[in-house]
């Protein structure tokens, strides 16, 4: 038997089978529990071994959920967050130089509007970065 098809790779689905004692004592032939790690596959007293295992793909098939992720790779992700942050950031650096050619601001005006404006692109960035965390990397849990 080729175990590798049981295999489920999103770590919550993994089958916990068991050989039920009383009913192998009562009938006089192996029987088998399978349950899953999620918790949600209802009770099945399959007859074989690959029974239960069938039975747990089956389960899987039903609740597997498709990726958080989308269908983009992760270092495009990050790319692309980095670049919108970048972006950010810089429009709102140039909008203090643009405050400071608009209004003709002095050495300490135009020092203080400048790093506000920094700050303020810092922030938004950020803020950007908090806001799509769980699209970027998404826990598996």
């Amino acid at each position: 038997m080729n175990l590798d098809r049981f295999r489920i790779d999103d770590g919550r689905h993994i089958p916990n089978l068991v050989i039920d004692e009383d009913a192998t004592h009562a009938t006089g032939q192996e029987r088998y529990t399978i349950t899953c790690s999620c918790g949600r596959m209802p009770n099945f007293n399959p007859a074989s071994r690959d029974d239960a295992l069938t039975a747990h793909l089956g389960h899987v098939g039903i609740h597997l959920e498709p990726p958080k992720g989308g269908r983009m790779p992760l270092g495009l992700r990050l790319v692309l967050l980095v670049t919108a942050m970048l972006t950010i950031a810089v429009s709102f650096y140039l909008g203090g130089l643009a405050v400071i050619d608009t209004y003709t601001l002095a050495d300490g005006q135009a020092a203080a509007v400048r790093a506000i404006s920094m700050l303020t692109g810092l922030t938004f960035a950020f803020a950007l970065m908090v806001a799509v965390r769980r699209y970027i990397a998404p826990t598996r849990a």
